[in-house]
């Protein structure tokens, strides 16, 4: 009998103190049939006896963003596959508890061949894109479309999701509140001087008086500061400031001497905007950007701004010729637009055309496409509108 009470009470000493390995409660991917060269994020949640939990990563194709042990999730990168043959690749996550036990989990992820997509057009379903937005916040952001029928989507890999923001907009801000984690949607009518801003908090509007009613607004950037925001628009009668405090206390500039301004855009830490108009390229610094700077002559139509060993490198069309900084590139595309952006790999694109740092190219399956505008996503799609306000997603 002592015998058997022994072996009853080391059984259960053995079974309590004994652990198991950790579960994979749940494992999620942003997509799951991604695309050559298509960013996406990769994520578990564990359950253990023993934490803390460490996690090793590991990818057999593609590319892994740097993670750290503490880390359950990582983003992955498809690998380029110019073959129309689907490539299945593997992603494996290594969950370890602080005894030791280890399990995986690996996800099982086909990498399709990349090809434009019309999403919208006369043609496709009688509606067009007036204007679009990139996403600057998210590590996986898409774009913001403006449609013809006052419609205001949100774009991204998986998604064509309709938004609260409506309108008909030939410009767009997107800024985002860090203060009240939401974001707020600034648009530009086709024609007029009425800048609208939709939010969590409502709906309000500025008027610019130094533009006319008739006038056209090319291009806004907006940034929200603690306190209050400021406004640029770009218009045919030139770059206006608009600034207001939470007090409600307001600034306004009007710089004329740029002339018609084009296009805006602000560096990445938020501490300088750029206008290309047509008396050149300009910047903007101090409190609350309001010294302007002439650095570029000659008429510009498109500016962009990326960075490159620490300082700003500054992109921008100007008399039909693409220059960094304030050298024009050793060559030029076979046709040069009024848009610029980078894509995730660092290529700056024109339109349909990339420079890879030595030459041009555009991929064969946008030969159809004539190609005005272009937005690189971080998700590292592609976004096209041409002229006729067809909607491409590459």
């Amino acid at each position: 009998m002592k015998k058997l009470i022994f072996l009853c009470i080391a059984a259960w000493f053995f079974c309590s103190c004994s652990s198991s390995d950790p579960s994979i409660m749940d494992a999620t991917s942003s997509d799951n049939t991604p695309v050559t060269g298509q960013k996406i994020l990769l994520q578990v949640r564990t359950l253990s006896d023993h934490y803390p939990m460490t996690y090793a990563w590991d990818a057999d194709n593609g590319t892994l963003d740097a993670w750290t042990p503490e880390d359950n999730y990582v983003y992955w990168t498809a690998p380029e596959n110019p073959a129309s043959t689907p490539v299945i690749c593997h992603v494996t996550c290594t969950v370890t508890d602080d005894d030791g036990n280890t399990t995986t989990h690996t996800f099982t992820l086909t990498v399709a061949e990349r090809l434009p997509e019309t999403l919208y057009s006369e043609e496709t379903n009688g509606i067009t894109v007036v204007s679009m937005e990139k996403e600057a916040t998210s590590s996986l952001g898409g774009v913001w479309i403006s449609l013809d029928n006052e419609e205001v989507h949100y774009i991204n890999s998986t998604a064509d999701s309709t938004s609260t923001w409506t309108g008909t907009f030939g410009a767009m801000a997107i800024a985002y509140s860090s203060l009240s984690y939401s974001y707020a949607l600034w648009g530009a009518p086709l024609t007029g001087n009425v800048v609208s801003e939709q939010s969590d908090s409502g709906t309000s509007s500025v008027t610019f008086p130094s533009i006319a009613e008739d006038g056209v607004i090319h291009s806004l950037l907006v940034s929200i500061a603690d306190p209050g925001f400021f406004l640029l628009a770009g218009s045919d009668s030139g770059l206006h400031y608009y600034y207001t405090s939470t007090e409600g206390s307001e600034i306004w500039h009007d710089y004329t001497e740029t002339g018609a301004t084009h296009d805006l855009c602000m560096n990445a830490d938020g501490t300088v905007a750029y206008a290309a108009a047509d008396q050149g390229v300009f910047s903007l610094t101090g409190l609350n950007f309001t010294a302007l700077t002439e650095i570029y002559d000659g008429a510009a139509c498109a500016v962009y701004v990326d960075l490159a060993d620490g300082s700003d490198v500054v992109w921008r069309v100007t008399g039909g010729i693409v220059c960094q900084n304030d050298l024009p590139l050793p060559s030029q595309p076979p046709v040069v637009v009024c848009s610029l952006d980078t894509d995730t790999k660092g290529r700056v694109w024109c339109g349909k055309y990339y420079w890879d740092g030595s030459a041009w190219h555009s991929p064969s399956a946008l030969d159809p496409y004539n190609v005005d505008k272009v937005a690189a996503s971080a998700e590292g799609l592609m976004y096209f509108l041409t002229g006729s306000g067809a909607f491409l997603r590459y």
